[in-house]
């Protein structure tokens, strides 16, 4: 998942596990056998290309990272999840899966605070699509349709973060059911047990991690930073001029430039959150998968984590 912790393992940790070669982004998504593999419809994707290229790949162990192997989210909804998984396994039958998860309500908030500081116009409850009063037979009958998107069980036309994306229990099946191992770790436990978290993946890889990897763990340094809650609400206004300006380069850069002062400059330690309501609409929604999460992978932890996944 992103936002769990993948840029500091993958700019810190993978590709220096001694013994293992790394391939991340850029190549793992932006080379063209990786973004067929991703993106491409099956009636038009060559499975032998992409095989062809991790043939390819140097070394005997091999470390491959790129958060978009869970679906594209946005507003594709994860929609592209199992073919890409199907594509892994038939290109690496015996490879080792490591998924990364965090807390739902923190991690689309944490989307939201990367998002809006690139383009994202809609404040972060808007952000997070929620289900709507279901359009029916019925109201097709009557003619009941406004030609929008507000009876949608999907926004597909504006990016948006659908909770579906992130209901981790299908997730974690899917990989299971098609590979031998699957290792599961919480963001939380990074946080507040790297130590922890070292030594797991030290057990995964079958080496110890030399005194520079230790250490950044020990630093916990915090990479690829949101914005805060100053910064969100005044970048989120100056983003609806973001299409106005595209046609001119001139007004473009000057734009950019606001933006890039407002998060040089506006510090504040106020946090953006979720409207009590939104929240609860969102707690609520994950409580039962997450309780059974807890229930059938009680070596997670998740009790550990109570206010994160269940309140």
């Amino acid at each position: 998942m992103p936002r769990t912790g993948t840029t500091f393992l993958q700019r810190k940790v993978f590709p220096n596990i001694t013994g293992h070669h790394f391939y991340g982004i850029p190549y793992s998504h932006y080379s063209e056998a990786f973004h067929k593999m991703i993106y491409m419809d099956d009636s038009l994707y060559n499975e032998d290309e992409f095989i062809h290229e991790i043939n390819q790949l140097e070394g005997e162990n091999i470390i491959i990272s790129n958060e978009n192997f869970i679906g594209q989210s946005l507003f594709y909804h994860h929609s592209n999840r199992t073919r890409i998984a199907n594509r892994l396994q038939k290109a690496m039958p015996n490879a080792t899966i490591i998924l990364y998860l965090r807390n739902q309500i923190d991690l689309l908030k944490s989307l939201y605070l990367i998002t809006v500081g690139w383009k994202e116009s809609k404040s972060l409850d808007e952000f997070v699509w929620t289900k709507r009063e279901a359009y029916t037979l019925k109201d097709y009958q009557n003619g009941n349709f406004n030609y929008g998107e507000k009876d949608a069980y999907y926004s597909t036309f504006n990016s948006h973060e659908h909770l579906d994306g992130y209901i981790y229990n299908s997730l974690i099946e899917l990989y299971k059911n098609l590979f031998p191992k699957v290792e599961i770790i919480l963001y939380e436990d990074f946080i507040s047990q790297p130590e922890k978290v070292q030594q797991r993946l030290e057990g995964i890889f079958n080496t110890t991690f030399s005194q520079e990897v230790s250490s950044s763990f020990k630093n916990k340094e915090i990479l690829n930073q949101g914005v805060n809650k100053r910064q969100a609400v005044l970048l989120s206004k100056i983003n609806k001029w973001q299409d106005v300006v595209e046609d001119s380069d001139f007004n473009s850069r000057a734009l950019n430039k606001l933006k890039r002062w407002v998060k040089n400059n506006l510090n504040s330690d106020q946090k953006l959150g979720f409207s009590p309501e939104k929240r609860k609409i969102i707690i609520d929604f994950y409580r039962p998968y997450n309780q059974q999460l807890a229930k059938y992978f009680p070596e997670l932890g998740l009790e550990n984590y109570t206010k994160d996944y269940f309140l």
